[in-house]
């Protein structure tokens, strides 16, 4: 599967008053994200070629814990996003990431996961990762909390028709399922500074690791993110 960069579209089905200035650190963009997905319903995700999007519904909740002013924004928040990929944000063996803009400058990124012959299954599925991640939440919330991962938005399964079709579907090439999760930067791999970060990134790979997460393909700043302030770990499932 390929995306083309594409220009940023502001969706129009977003009331104007939710403030979406490219000004906005990087906190408050994701917390207008969180918001944003968690009072959603389902996804319209649009292509690069202008073709009908691929409609996806929630499967299962967000895993972000409401802040106290949460439901003023949400108010102004529409039940169906519109989503607007923007460039493959990574590639793997089993699944691949795009990264997506919506509600005009708010990113996120979609992850979903190849098909494989049952044969040849291999690795965790989103669903399996997604309940590993929310066991981790249940059990202590305070210390999940603080764990240098990115936010789980949900899940979302794209809809069908009774054909078992869906516009747009040959832009996933069979892939049905996919997790919404907040986007915390590029890769540290790519900094040419990455060195200044190695104590950094120890410390997350630790707090992971205590959690109960495995994290063992980091070696070299694999899998780790950095968005100028703080480093994420990502695919520590």
């Amino acid at each position: 599967m390929s995306f083309h960069r594409i220009p940023v579209l502001r969706d129009l089905s977003v009331p104007s008053i939710i403030p979406c200035w490219s000004g906005l650190a990087d906190e408050p963009s994701r917390w207008l994200a969180s918001v944003a997905f968690r009072s959603c319903h389902a996804i319209m995700v649009h292509n690069a070629r202008g073709e009908p999007p691929t409609r996806m519904e929630r499967t299962a909740p967000s895993l972000v814990a409401p802040g106290r002013f949460d439901w003023l924004i949400a108010l102004l928040c529409p039940r169906t996003l519109h989503i607007y990929p923007i460039a493959t944000a990574g590639e793997g063996l089993t699944s691949h990431v795009m990264r997506v803009r919506f509600c005009g400058l708010l990113s996120c990124v979609l992850k979903s996961q190849r098909q494989q012959p049952e044969e040849d299954q291999r690795g965790v599925t989103l669903e399996e990762e997604y309940n590993l991640v929310r066991q981790v939440k249940k059990r202590d919330p305070v210390r999940f909390a603080a764990l240098p991962i990115p936010q789980y938005h949900g899940l979302f399964s794209v809809v069908s028709d009774g054909a078992g079709h869906s516009p747009g579907e040959e832009e996933f090439q069979g892939m049905t399922d996919f997790l919404a999760m907040s986007d915390n930067g590029h890769p540290v791999t790519d900094l040419d500074t990455k060195h200044l970060l190695t104590d950094e990134c120890e410390r997350a790979l630790a707090l992971v690791r205590l959690s109960g997460f495995r994290a063992n393909d980091h070696n070299n700043f694999w899998n780790t993110l950095y968005d100028g302030k703080s480093l994420t770990i990502i695919d520590f499932v």
